[in-house]
């Protein structure tokens, strides 16, 4: 029998925002926490450590079924169905849809009883028939379809046509949603300072462009009297790539590799830094240029879908043309030359994650339609 109460949450094993969009509703909705469980699918050899700490501050239990094929894994989708049905849940919440049959079985085994919705993570760039699958049978299965924002609903609407229209009222926005504190005292002034620190948190992959930021500050520390300090917080299969240009660059005094970061961790990382840039040829979901804009850093970013559409150019940041080194440097110059600007995009990075996209609204937004 189906609980009424019960909350699943599945979610990617590694690294992945939209899984921490679900930790955070996990440990922000207002349920007993014995009445949730999060289920992790993925590749890797366990869950990634920082999760598990952070379901375990929560009290929350998990699962982890682990994937050993390509593609469809469907030995591994049965194990998440056996989760789903050991626990009953009544509502459940797909930060990850990729054992999309397993949670369809359950679906259709318990004869439509359950509040399903999925988070949407790639709305602008399906690309693949695994990844369009998996939108139309959430689409046509599945209460709600979610975006994070306006802009990602109406490209998702375009390539899902004419589904979209049949389906139109089960595409609704919610912003993601963070929990972070606001500042006690307002972030050191730029003016007179010998080294400022530049900083990116993500993954070494292909769509985050370290290349641009590395020649940019190469192109900072030649000129003028100001030390720039480039902090990267992260890891992934082309870290060795961009290692090397940082010596080809000759910017080992100017580079720092902090690697995978503790949440406690990250926070220190932000605080420590200026200026944070979100240096990328397309973002689906970013929670690390949230956390910038959560602790109220002054924020550039590349002018391009997923992350143009939640910059306020000289209100909340400022926008760089990808791979462009001497855009991103006239920007840099422009906020360390103007104190009052500088304050201002600060000010605005913290106003605008406090009006868009704290903990609160986003934890209302998914119990309203998951009916908690």
């Amino acid at each position: 029998m189906i609980k009424s109460k019960k909350l699943a949450v599945v979610g990617f094993s590694g690294l992945s925002g939209a899984t921490q969009v679900g930790l955070n509703f996990a440990g922000g909705v207002d349920i007993p926490k014995e009445d949730t469980i999060f289920i992790f699918y993925g590749k890797t050899e366990s869950v990634n450590s920082g999760y598990i700490d952070e379901l375990n501050s929560f009290g929350i239990n998990h699962h982890f079924a682990k994937k050993t094929r390509p593609k469809i894994d469907l030995p591994a989708e049965f194990q998440v169905f056996r989760f789903l049905q050991r626990h009953k849940p009544k509502n459940v919440l797909l930060a990850s849809s990729a054992p999309i049959f397993g949670i369809l079985a359950y679906k259709l085994l318990n004869f439509f009883r359950s509040n399903i919705i999925t988070i949407e993570q790639h709305p602008l760039n399906l690309t693949s028939i695994k990844e369009y699958l998996h939108s139309y049978i959430g689409f046509a299965f599945f209460e709600y379809v979610v975006p994070a924002s306006q802009a990602y609903a109406e490209g998702f609407s375009q390539k899902m046509s004419p589904l979209s229209k049949i389906f139109a009222r089960k595409l609704v926005v919610v912003p993601n949603g963070l929990n972070i504190p606001a500042r006690t005292t307002s972030a050191e002034t730029l003016a007179n300072k010998q080294t400022i620190k530049l900083g990116m948190a993500a993954r070494f992959d292909d769509c985050k462009d370290f290349e641009t930021v590395l020649r940019a500050t190469a192109k900072l520390n030649a000129s003028g009297s100001i030390k720039y300090i480039f902090e990267i917080a992260g890891d992934g299969p082309n870290r060795a790539k961009i290692e090397k240009l940082v010596d080809e660059l000759q910017l080992r005094p100017y580079v720092a590799f902090h690697g995978l970061l503790s949440k406690t961790s990250m926070k220190a990382f932000y605080q420590n830094v200026d200026i944070y840039i979100q240096s990328t040829t397309g973002e689906a979901m970013s929670i690390s240029m949230l956390e910038a804009m959560g602790y109220g850093l002054i924020f550039l970013g590349t002018r391009v879908r997923g992350v143009q559409e939640f910059i306020i150019p000289k209100k909340n940041g400022l926008l760089f043309e990808c791979g462009n080194a001497d855009d991103l440097v006239d920007k840099i110059e422009s906020i360390v030359s103007n104190p009052a600007l500088a304050k201002a995009l600060a000010a605005g990075a913290r106003t605008h994650y406090e009006n868009n996209f704290s903990l609160s609204n986003m934890v209302n937004g998914y119990s309203k339609l998951l009916k908690i």
